[in-house]
Formats: structure tokens, sequence, C-alpha cells
């Protein structure tokens, strides 16, 4: 059983690795990050981005301190919620994506993928994700034990388990400030920039 453990976690690490720094790579060639993170060596592999990556990751070892319980929080608080802003921000852009293609009269058979459920279910995923991160803040201003928790420990926990949502509307702010970036509508989306035409044979 240990063996089945300690290979799924090294598989769980490999990917994580591999998805995080080729993500740097593409954010840094977008002059997005430091540059030194687009360096490729010979192999093709992004080294400053992998090794970013691997020192982060080093932090699940904190788990063998004393306060394992308070770090394993605080590093799960982090993870969770940014996970839904992810995926959420997954589901807006594919909503974004496919109002851009048709305002632009484009069919959705020059689409070389195409989800199975549509706009419908980014939609729903979208909502989804509001309604969890929603219910994630309730539970923490009232939690189940409220009468047996000072004041000072609903604080506590309540930043605790929401203080992702700071972090990333400060970077999201950071971002716009610093780029000057602007809401683009539908009709002055940027749609064949990259664009790769396929020759479909019927």
């Amino acid at each position: 059983m240990n063996c089945i453990i300690l290979i799924a976690v090294i598989s769980v690490g490999n990917s994580a690795v591999y998805g995080s720094s080729r993500t740097l790579l593409a954010v840094a060639e977008q002059s997005h990050a430091p540059q030194i993170f687009c360096y490729i060596d010979r192999q093709g592999q992004p080294l400053a981005a992998i090794t970013l990556g691997c020192m982060i990751g080093l932090l699940a070892f904190l788990e063998d301190l004393q306060q394992t319980a308070v770090i394993f929080t605080w590093l799960l608080s982090i993870s969770s919620l940014c996970m839904l802003f992810t995926w959420g921000s997954i589901c807006l852009c594919h909503i974004r994506f496919r109002k851009a293609w048709a305002y632009a009269a484009y069919p959705l058979e020059q689409l070389p993928f195409r989800s199975a459920v549509g706009t419908t279910g980014s939609w729903v995923g979208l909502a989804g994700f509001a309604v969890i991160l929603l219910a994630q803040i309730w539970i923490r201003i009232w939690p189940l034990h409220v009468s047996t928790m000072s004041p000072s420990d609903r604080a506590w926990h309540f930043f605790l388990r929401v203080m992702a949502l700071p972090f990333i509307l400060n970077f999201y702010s950071a971002h716009k400030w610093w780029f000057r970036t602007q809401f683009v509508r539908a009709a002055k989306m940027d749609i064949t920039t990259g664009r790769r035409v396929y020759r479909i044979l019927c």
C-alpha cells in the first residue's frame, strides 16, 4: 500500500511541476512574468520555471514540523479557493470566446474542438463555482460552533479560510494597474492572431 501511495504522490508531483512550469513559461512569454522564466535549454525544458515550481513544491515538506495542522490548513485554504477561481475563469473565458466567435459570424464547424455541453455547461459551471464561493464565505462568517468561539477566534477562522480571496483580488488589481489593461468587448476581441486553419476532408 505504501508503494502505491508513493507512486501516486510522485505522479501528482510530476504532473504539477510539468503544468506549473509550462504555465509560467507561457505567462513570461507574454511579458506578464520575469523574462528569466522564458529560458529553455537544448532539450526544450524551461529550467528556470521548473526550478521555481520545485522550490514552491518543497513547502509540502513543512508538514514534518510541529505545527502540522496549521500549516496544512494554510496551504489548503490558499489552494482550494484558487482552484475555484481558476476553473471559474476558464468557464468565463469560454463563454466570452464563443460570444466573440459568434459575433464574427464564424461557423462552429471551424473550431477544431468544441465542448460537448457548449456554453451552457460553462454557465452552469460558473454558477456552481459562485455558489460554492458564497457558501464558503457564509459558513466562515457564521460557523457551525459559533457559540463556543470567541470573536477573535471567529475572525481568525474567517481569515484563514478565505485568505486566498484577497490574494487573488490584489494580484488581479495589480495586473490591471501595471499593464493598463481594459475590458475588451466581443466586437473588438482578436480571435484570429495565431489561429490555425484546418482543412476538413469529407
